[in-house]
């Protein structure tokens, strides 16, 4: 369970940092709801790289069904080392 503080209550932030890990944020509230979170840097960096790594294979995914509905209609499709290639994946 995350730490939930309200931001009129953080006049220690200090304190409130001290709580922090890499498996518990804290949420700041703003009039009872959730504003802000304050994550610890290393499980922020893991996020976005895990991230990263859903949004490629989403593309990949999207572009392979594409090229089989293309392939479906008889029109032009993509080999392996392309469709790499379209996604940036290699230089």
């Amino acid at each position: 369970m995350s730490n939930i503080i309200p931001m009129v209550e953080l006049k220690n932030y200090s304190s409130a940092l001290k709580k922090v890990t890499k498996t518990e944020p804290i949420i700041l509230t703003k009039n009872g709801y959730g504003k802000y979170a304050i994550v610890d840097l290393d499980a922020y960096e893991e996020m976005k790289t895990e991230l990263e790594k859903a949004n490629a294979m989403l593309r990949y995914y999207r572009e392979t069904s594409e090229s089989l509905h293309r392939t479906m209609n008889g029109e032009k499709t993509y080999s392996h080392d392309e469709m790499k290639k379209k996604l940036g994946w290699t230089e």
